[in-house]
């Protein structure tokens, strides 16, 4: 037999004993949960067995834990007169009727809103029997069970204290990188130089997926999709037969407050905004008035706080994600909060600073700065650091990269790329060195062991025809004449795909310095 639990939060329970306002039926799960039931993807049906004795044992202890707290409506405190007592009791009975255990079908939901999530969708069955009914905000635990073949839902009540529910169900249950010093960097080099890897590899090395918001800035990005908007959504209010839907509108977060808000709710681990090709959208357009919290000062925070009432709000919320949980409706509580003060408590008044946990990382291409431009204001708040386009013999990575083969040819993408990019920088075209390649352009074709010609000449040919050496084509007189685009890709095949598409003095140069990089590790000083 084996076994999975899983600690119930408030709001996975109907019976709590903070005032905290949930209607859902739907019950988070963790992605090792997911997994243990078998699930594979969105959407996929379980079939589960319930017991009845397990939920009459659940119901005497919600009984033995009275009074407890039921805010159906966000204020109402449960009557517990004998109507509550029978009418939780005959649920368990008319649900289960004779029988000891029923089985029955309950599908399995993933969300990815702003982050990856699991939950089992709409836990009901007969008669509106619902698992929650009979579970304990931070007092219940589900036990789901294998035994031949079969899983059990079982709920578990146990009154404990708040200190000691386990570290992974704590208010950042997903964070596993300590505070930091911020950073404010813009890594800039030519494609494919490494700068994306830099960050993922080296800067927010340790950091969960939990604690990083990655966003790529382009043309039609807008300030409303990076902070959040005002939107309709379907919320279910009362219940039985007075149960309906309504629309509500309400603030829906984008990246950058997704990411701000668990950084200001949880000042022992770092926090990562994550801007991929920022000079690709207007980047002062898209922070807007948030662009003056980009100024911090030595503590790392923010030196001027910027009043957004949407986003105060949201950083106060209990919940997170807005598709389920998040309701302007819901009450304002902001005990958790992060404040600059220390001892002033984070308030409606207080405005939006960035907090010391919180770091911004970006990345831009030198070929693309004709895009958006990014002016002397904007620079000036971020570091700048050049991503060198030279390979480096201690970095395993790099070695790989370099010692990919192309095609049948036998040589190697590395030894390519420095040769093209000698004649690039030593053809006199404007800004040579933007256009030069980087050891990341391109990567490792699928199901072969190197770069098929068929990859190399859909990109590397591709770029170096219509956007390198667009007005000067002598690189490509090769032995087969070539007069288009259609006859460069079609010629380069074979062994000799270099002879057939370059020029006979580059490939003689390519074929001279034809040598793999050696890994060379770093040695412990």
């Amino acid at each position: 037999m084996e076994k999975i639990e899983w600690h119930i939060k408030n709001q996975n329970a109907k019976y709590k004993f903070s005032e905290n306002l949930s209607k859902e039926t739907s019950i988070n799960i963790s992605k090792e949960i997911f997994d243990f039931l078998g699930a594979k993807q969105n959407g996929d049906v379980i079939t589960v067995v319930l017991r009845k004795r397990d939920f009459l044992l659940a119901f005497s202890k919600m009984i033995s834990n009275l009074p407890l707290y039921y805010y159906r409506n966000g204020s109402q405190k449960a009557d517990f007169t004998s109507d509550f007592f029978e009418t939780s009791y005959n649920e368990i009975i008319e649900h289960f009727g004779e029988k000891e255990e029923i089985r029955y079908e309950l599908k399995v939901r993933i969300n990815d809103e702003s982050t990856t999530r699991y939950y089992l969708y709409r836990i009901d069955g007969a008669k509106n029997f619902i698992i929650r009914d009979f579970l304990i905000g931070e007092n219940s635990v589900l036990n789901f069970i294998k035994d031949n073949g079969e899983i059990i839902i079982e709920p578990i009540i146990n009154v404990i204290k708040k200190e000691n529910i386990e570290p992974e169900q704590s208010s950042s249950p997903k964070a596993t990188k300590p505070a930091e010093p911020y950073e404010q960097i813009v890594f800039y080099g030519v494609p494919g130089s490494g700068k994306s890897y830099k960050i993922d590899n080296e800067k927010t090395d340790g950091a969960s997926d939990y604690q990083k918001q990655k966003v790529v800035f382009h043309p039609d990005y807008t300030n409303s999709d990076f902070i959040g908007q005002i939107i309709p959504k379907m919320k279910e209010t009362g219940e039985g037969e007075n149960k309906k839907s309504v629309i509500e509108y309400s603030f829906k977060p984008g990246p950058f407050t997704t990411i701000l808000r668990r950084a200001l709710r949880d000042k022992k681990h770092q926090y990562y905004l994550l801007i991929e090709e920022i000079n690709r959208g207007n980047a002062a357009a898209i922070f807007g008035d948030l662009f003056q919290l980009l100024d911090r000062n030595d503590d790392g925070w923010s030196c001027s706080p910027v009043n957004n009432d949407d986003i105060n709000f949201y950083i106060a919320s209990e919940y997170e994600f807005w598709e389920d949980k998040y309701s302007d409706s819901h009450p304002y509580g902001a005990e958790s909060v992060n404040h600059p003060d220390g001892t002033e408590q984070f308030s409606r008044n207080t405005g939006i600073m960035l907090p010391p946990n919180f770091s911004i990382y970006a990345t831009m291409n030198t070929n693309d700065q004709n895009v958006f431009t990014l002016d002397n204001a904007f620079n000036r708040r971020f570091l700048s650091e050049y991503i060198s386009n030279k390979e480096d013999s201690k970095n395993k990575a790099h070695c790989n990269q370099f010692n990919l083969k192309i095609g049948e040819t036998g040589i190697y993408w590395g030894n390519f790329r420095n040769l093209i990019n000698e004649e690039i920088i030593g053809s006199g075209f404007i800004n040579a060195e933007d256009k030069q390649l980087g050891l990341f352009f391109i990567k490792k074709s699928r199901d072969f062991d190197g770069i098929t010609a068929k990859d190399f000449s859909d990109k590397v040919l591709k770029y170096l025809w219509h956007d390198v050496f667009k007005r000067d084509k002598n690189i490509f007189k090769g032995s087969v004449e070539i007069k288009s685009f259609e006859d460069l890709i079609d010629n380069f095949n074979g062994k000799d795909a270099f002879g057939n598409c370059f020029d006979a003095d580059f490939v003689a140069k390519l074929k001279e310095g034809n040598n793999p990089l050696s890994y060379q590790p770093k040695q412990a000083e």
